[in-house]
């Protein structure tokens, strides 16, 4: 029996053109893999990279607490050293404090806060509780309007709105607007958060805000802020000059505080007597709205940490109980 074995086929050659298509294919191939190595590659750096932002960011918030509490033993030991009558001797005021760390550096800025007008004054009572108007802070506020350069009418106007937004009630104040005059949204019968809400009120323009907004602030209370007359400075003088809002003008407010003795006032008493030799006719409740040292501090606190960048205004009250930590606002990229 004869066994045939099988011939082999001979090597079949491959056609050019099937060589190129098999070229092609691998580069492809080779193309795609090093695309998906590439994403990989910046995934993995971004995801890293966000992971240090994220610690960056941590420890930036943790010193910036930290200086907070540093900025009110200051405020603290400032007063306690005053005795009394707080001037701008010394130039602690607006003057920053840098510290370096190992990341960056912690900046503290402190300043005199009590020079505002607290916008929630215009009504009294306890927050939560009933809100009503109070004609002596509509005065002044209205004052204090015409003192950067608002109208009467429009800082009426103004005044009643604002009144009209925190207090109680939903009857409208002559002039004020209540939840007919908001289009389908309501006022919030209660107290202001920030001044940046009052943009929000009706009868305020956008060029008034602009006006008085940096004599403004929010406090989480009715209480009218006593001013420290001893650390005003001739871009206050608005503030001085609502105080005793007849026949007192914003320029007379400057050169009172310009003829400030060196060491400041030591009493209402010494304040009032200069102020009555210029002219000055202010308020029964005006009289006690003036102080000689500040019991409201702000903390401006900026923190570098490895380039992440952190803000936060800290707004401390003094007390009986020592400082108190009223706001905090952050802001930062």
């Amino acid at each position: 029996m004869t066994v045939r074995l099988p011939i082999p086929a001979p090597n079949r050659t491959i056609p050019r053109s099937e060589r190129g298509m098999a070229l092609l294919t691998v580069l492809m191939l080779v193309g795609v893999m090093g695309a998906l190595t590439a994403v990989t590659l910046e995934t993995m750096n971004r995801s890293l990279a966000l992971a240090g932002n994220g610690r960056a960011a941590a420890q930036a918030h943790h010193y910036a607490r930290g200086a907070a509490l540093v900025a009110a033993e200051r405020i603290e030991s400032l007063t306690s050293q005053a005795d009394g009558v707080l001037t701008l001797a010394g130039g602690w005021a607006d003057e920053p404090l840098t510290v370096p760390t190992a990341g960056g550096f912690i900046s503290v800025r402190i300043s005199d806060a009590s020079h505002c007008f607290n916008v929630n004054a215009v009504v009294a009572g306890t927050p939560g509780g009933a809100l009503r108007i109070r004609p002596q802070a509509v005065q002044q506020f209205t004052g204090l309007a015409q003192g950067v350069g608002i109208a009467l009418t429009r800082a009426n106007a103004m005044a009643m709105a604002l009144v009209d937004w925190i207090d109680s009630d939903t009857f409208p104040q002559g002039g004020g607007a209540e939840d007919g005059a908001y289009a389908g949204f309501r006022t919030p019968n209660g107290l202001v958060a920030s001044p940046a809400e009052l943009t929000a009120v009706a009868n305020w323009s956008a060029e008034d805000y602009a006006l008085i907004e940096p004599f403004l602030c929010a406090l989480p209370t009715t209480d009218m802020q006593a001013i420290n007359v001893n650390t005003l400075t001739d871009e206050d003088a608005p503030l001085l000059g609502m105080l005793v809002p007849r026949n007192f003008s914003v320029t007379a407010a400057r050169g009172l505080i310009a003829r400030r003795p060196p060491a400041g006032w030591d009493s209402r008493a010494d304040f009032w007597s200069a102020a009555l030799a210029i002219g000055a006719q202010p308020g029964a409740r005006a009289q006690y709205q003036i102080a000689m040292d500040s019991d409201l501090f702000r903390a401006d606190i900026d923190v570098d940490e490895g380039g992440f960048l952190a803000q936060e205004s800290v707004l401390i009250r003094l007390g009986e109980r020592g400082p108190q930590l009223l706001q905090r606002r952050w802001g930062g990229a």
